[in-house]
């Protein structure tokens, strides 16, 4: 009986490292799901300030002309507010980051309820508040740049996204727009 035992020990800790092995790799591949996830994310709602800046210069253009279209002017940002009620993005952003989403969530919203209201802000009383915002974004999407190149998840932005950015600007201004839709020619040309 003692000659079994030697392949006794021998199995239980071949079983065991196997096992613990086996649990370390999924706790890894579960961990880099997650690092992805909030990656994904933090770019979803990077994009999305970058989208609600661009609508609030628009908002001040037009305060500073006095214009009353503000109304028509929807001031969202959907994957910020996505991003802010999921739970387990709170558990992994930084306590400064998530302060400044949370801020600039809020702020956007009083904007949107001044926008809604039968008897808006005169334009210069909506001016700072409006102005106050994109300042708010321009940090806000710097810090948010800090944490993505952290992940090592860079946003995604090749030459000819930025050449369609441009078409999509002067079709707005109604120009007569050429894209280049080969993605052979588009490959060898970026």
């Amino acid at each position: 009986m003692t000659n079994y035992l030697p392949e006794l020990l021998v199995t239980l800790f071949g079983t065991f490292a196997g096992v613990f092995f086996a649990f370390w790799l999924d706790r890894r591949q579960q961990e880099a799901h997650a690092k992805n996830n909030y990656a994904s994310t933090l770019n979803s709602v990077r994009a999305d300030l970058a989208n609600l800046g661009a609508i609030c210069r628009k908002v001040a253009e037009h305060l500073g002309r006095n214009e009353v279209r503000l109304t028509l002017t929807p001031i969202e940002a959907p994957a910020l507010d996505a991003a802010l009620t999921n739970p387990s993005f709170y558990d992994r952003t930084p306590y400064g980051l998530l302060t400044c989403l949370i801020v600039t969530a809020t702020s956007r919203r009083a904007i949107q309820s001044i926008f809604a209201q039968t008897q808006p802000m005169s334009p210069s009383e909506l001016k700072p508040i409006v102005e106050e915002l994109l300042h708010t974004l321009a940090y806000v999407g710097t810090i948010l740049d800090d944490e993505i190149k952290l992940l090592d998840k860079p946003i995604i932005r090749t030459l000819h996204d930025v050449r369609i950015i441009d078409g999509l600007k002067a079709a707005r201004r109604g120009e007569n727009v050429q894209m280049n839709t080969d993605r052979t020619t588009r490959a060898a040309n970026p």
